[in-house]
């Protein structure tokens, strides 16, 4: 088969091409190889195993990666070779010696389109076990301009010795030619824009669910890609031969993204269709039968091998799109198609994050989900209109089990029938006696610890000491969830209630139902969360749950904002919801192990309690301004204001509004002393001695928190239609340090659950000696980083600095 007929890789591993499988250590280092591969014929399979046995097999990697994957991989391919990058070391290990197995050594990081053609002459011709590829080639060679005047004359020459009747045909011929060569060009064009358009319905469907168009889509997307590689074939002999090479590389890549997006495409596509086999069969009652061909842990199995297929074809793709970026050829440096490569950067990104999320769910699932033995969670439903540390104040819980990877229907229950059946005392935390006057701790107020590392186990130390029964994990669930859950499903009809529950309802159909007459004790909270979780999980697990994606999608960010929390006893379980970012942690892995220069890191951020036992916090809004300035010897001081809004009225009769009586904790480093903390301009005060005389505003004793934060923990109230103002500084203790005039800079702001979206500006000054690619001049002395965003997830900023 000629390379101007090789199929696209949707559908190539059925045909009858050659296979060629490649394991790379690093997609980027091979991308010249799997090119090469595709334009002569082959349908190229990374990392993976394809689905009928391949023709050849090319590893490429580092020392420790090709041995490992020789070792772990059947020699079945009828040629086997192995591209391996030594770096500075020299010696090829004898171990890869002994192999007998062709080996080429490349000394730098990456292969070139130059080394291309040695390096497969090598593989298929030459008879030595080692080749030795260096990255270097000389330039090519410019054609003088004697040559090009010399065959202008003479073509020159000969046209003008023909006769005049003969010279209309050569221009008819001419045109003729020129035809021919521009049809191409038209025809790759069209096949572009047709794809381009397919592609835009093709995300369409795959967004409602409609697997059946994106299968047709699917299908069409590889008819046009395979118009457009053929007329690309054509294009780019011509284009070659004048010297324009990476022009038609550029567009090769663009043609081998297509297929990599494609592909992902039918990826998503099966992902699709195993989800509306699959949850239908997650949540039953018990009296229900668990049917179905395919047990669930096969099933999940099953997606995650489709998680895996997608993730490496948008990987792929978004290597491709940097290499393009890099090349900076036509016309991919116009303004406009830049903007549309970075917005596809963007996207593939956004889908590869989404992807990682997924594989890490079916990771939890497939640890927690009772397929050893059967499990019991408790879910805590915290109320973000009474904000708590942890996303709200817990007012009530369900307890779900799960066994062979079935959950049964959660059980609501109240949590002050919960916390009616402890015995004995336990003293609450300070603010709590001194505040809200409590005497006792109970399970409603478990959530106190910002680190659901330590309030998820607390939560379940409670509900073990008032009912005896002790649970496998904690799962927090603050009200945004439901909201956003509402957005996607639409209305939700409670028969029970008569009534129409929907995202825009939400809040006062709740505070309605669960605080009308309401007593502690009174099962009117269970019945209506009760009937809202039930009715929700009836909508989601249908098998037509509307919108797929965006229930994905709420999934996702609910937990990436940390408005869905885990915490486990299985260890195993632990370390993979805190490997995601799913365990509400303090401390979470730093930017600065992907830096090479020197790094200091700053960590911040604000702790919310409301105490004033209302639900005012849907009617405050708050803005956060941070800055921090380094002097020319690296010292580091930092501030941190938030301006609060109050909204409400003084009618509580609801206890929806009223005045915010709020215990806030400002997180920063460790190693940092705070210098001061004002509201509205004037210093707070500390607290008083005597709990009888204490009063707001006070500020707290600081305290460190789990060894990695500094805290200030201020009290104090924002009236009904009133804002106030609180700033705290802070001196770090550590300095800013340079190596070989390099440093960098992270600062992270952690986002409290329960709080949506908060506006935030946040500046970085510098001393003038000092220069970054991100700065911006502001006066002739102060320079600053500036970064204005919202605050809907714990940010990190990372600035590289240079002196």
């Amino acid at each position: 088969m000629s390379k101007h007929t090789a199929p696209s890789r949707v559908n190539a591993e059925t045909s009858d091409v050659p296979i060629a499988r490649l394991d790379v250590q690093d997609i980027e280092q091979a991308l010249a190889i799997r090119e090469y591969l595709e334009r002569n014929g082959c349908a190229v399979v990374v990392n993976r195993k394809p689905a009928v046995g391949e023709k050849y097999h090319i590893i490429c990697g580092g020392e420790e990666f090709v041995q490992a994957t020789i070792a772990s991989t059947p020699q079945k391919a009828t040629k086997l070779f192995v591209v391996l990058f030594l770096g500075n070391n020299k010696n090829i290990p004898e171990s890869l010696q002994e192999t007998h197995i062709k080996i080429a050594v490349v000394s730098g990081t990456t292969i070139s389109t130059r080394d291309i053609n040695p390096l497969f002459a090598y593989f298929f011709t030459d008879e030595d076990n080692i080749f030795y590829l260096h990255n270097s080639a000389p330039p090519m060679v410019a054609v003088k301009a004697f040559d090009k005047d010399r065959v202008s004359r003479g073509i020159g020459e000969m046209l003008s010795g023909l006769p005049h009747v003969n010279q209309t045909r050569n221009i008819h011929m001419s045109l003729l030619a020129i035809g021919i060569m521009v049809a191409p060009l038209i025809w790759y064009i069209v096949s572009l824009t047709i794809i381009a358009s397919v592609q835009w319905y093709g995300v369409s469907a795959l967004k409602k669910g409609n697997v059946t168009r994106a299968g047709t889509i699917a299908g069409l997307t590889t008819y046009w890609l395979g118009q457009g590689k053929g007329a690309l074939a054509v294009i780019g002999f011509p284009v070659r031969l004048f010297g324009q090479g990476p022009l038609i590389r550029s567009e090769e890549r663009v043609l081998s993204i297509i297929g990599d997006v494609a592909e992902a495409q039918t990826k998503v596509a099966q992902l699709v269709t195993q989800s509306n086999l699959v949850t239908p069969r997650l949540f039953v009652r018990p009296d229900e039968a668990r049917g179905g061909e395919v047990s669930l842990a096969v099933a999940i199995e099953q997606a995650r091998l489709a998680l895996d297929g997608l993730t490496n074809s948008l990987g792929l793709a978004g290597a491709q799109l940097r290499l393009i970026e890099s090349d900076g050829t036509f016309p991919f440096t116009i303004s406009f198609v830049k903007r549309m490569t970075e917005r596809a950067e963007v996207e593939i990104n956004s889908a590869l994050s989404q992807a990682g999320a997924m594989r890490n769910l079916l990771a939890l699932y497939r640890a927690t989900g009772g397929f050893d033995e059967k499990k019991t969670y408790l879910i805590l439903l915290q109320n973000s209109m009474e904000l708590r540390p942890t996303g709200g104040f817990i007012g009530s819980i369900a307890i779900m089990t799960i066994a062979d990877g079935v959950i049964e229907t959660p059980v609501v229950q109240d949590v002050y029938a919960i916390d009616g059946q402890l015995k004995g005392h336990v003293d609450p935390p300070g603010p709590m006696k001194e505040l809200l006057k409590q005497e006792h701790w109970y399970l409603r107020d478990s959530n106190w610890d910002p680190d659901f590392v330590v309030s998820g186990e607390q939560a379940a130390w409670f509900y073990q000491k008032e009912t005896g029964v002790a649970v496998d994990g904690v799962v927090a669930v603050s009200t945004p969830v439901l909201t956003e859950l509402l957005a996607v499903t639409g209305p939700i009809d409670l028969p029970d209630y008569n009534d129409r529950i929907t995202a825009e309802n939400f809040f006062g159909k709740s505070l309605f139902y669960t605080k009308a007459d309401f007593f502690p004790g009174s099962t009117q909270k269970k019945d209506f969360l009760g009937s809202l979780m039930v009715a929700l999980l009836g909508r989601i697990t249908s098998r037509k749950p509307g919108d797929a994606s965006g229930l994905a999608q709420v999934a996702s960010r609910a937990l990436g904002s940390g408005d869905i929390q885990f915490w486990f006893g299985q260890r195993e379980a632990q370390a993979i919801a805190e490997q995601a970012g799913w365990a509400g942690t303090l401390t979470e892995p730093l930017a600065c192990q992907r830096e090479d220069a020197p790094c200091t890191v700053q960590r911040v951020g604000l702790v919310e309690a409301n105490l004033g036992v209302n639900k005012v916090n849907a009617f405050i809004s708050r803005s956060i301004k941070a800055r921090v300035d380094i002097d020319e010897d690296g010292a580091i001081d930092g501030t941190i204001a938030v301006v609060y809004r109050n909204t409400s009225t003084d009618d509580a009769s609801l206890g929806s509004g009223g005045t915010y009586l709020a215990y806030l904790r400002v997180l920063v480093p460790a190693d940092a002393l705070i210098v001061s903390a004002t509201m509205d301009g004037v210093e707070i005060p500390g607290k008083a001695t005597s709990l009888s005389a204490i009063t707001t505003p006070y500020r707290d004793a600081d305290e460190i928190i789990g060894g990695s934060a500094a805290v200030a923990a201020l009290a104090f109230t924002v009236p009904p239609g009133r804002g106030r103002s609180v700033m705290i500084t802070y001196h770090q203790g550590i300095p800013m340090t340079f190596t070989d005039g390099q440093a960098a800079f992270v600062y992270t702001m952690r986002k409290q659950p329960g709080i949506v979206d908060t506006p935030m500006d946040i500046a970085i000054g510098y001393p003038a000696g000092w220069s970054t690619d991100a700065a911006t001049e502001t006066f002739a002395n102060i320079r600053e980083v500036r970064y204005n965003t919202v605050l809907d997830a714990t940010k990190t900023f990372i600035v590289k600095f240079h002196k």
